[in-house]
């Protein structure tokens, strides 16, 4: 019979992990959105959302398409619902 108990995650591995999330995004990755944001206007939000939940983004042959789903995959949709661009941005 198989044991089905689960093998608790070390405590240095959970610190490192909650750092990250702690930390917010990175540097490319709010870069990354702020330029979403510049080339789809005043609904990027909605269309960002769009494209994470299809996996489709408008502008395929960008590079930086990988670091808006990592932005989704770390901090999730509640993550985009409360970022607000600053002046400057």
């Amino acid at each position: 019979m198989a044991d089905n108990a689960k093998t608790p995650v070390p405590l240095d591995v959970l610190d490192q992990v909650c750092a990250r999330f702690a930390a917010g995004p990175s540097p490319a990755q709010l870069t990354a959105v702020r330029g979403f944001a510049l080339r789809h206007g005043r609904t990027w939000k909605a269309t960002l959302r769009e494209a994470w939940f299809s996996g489709r983004y408008p502008d395929e042959d960008r590079d930086d398409n990988g670091l808006l789903q990592q932005l989704r995959n770390q901090f999730g949709p509640a993550w985009l619902n409360g970022y607000r661009l600053t002046e400057g941005q």
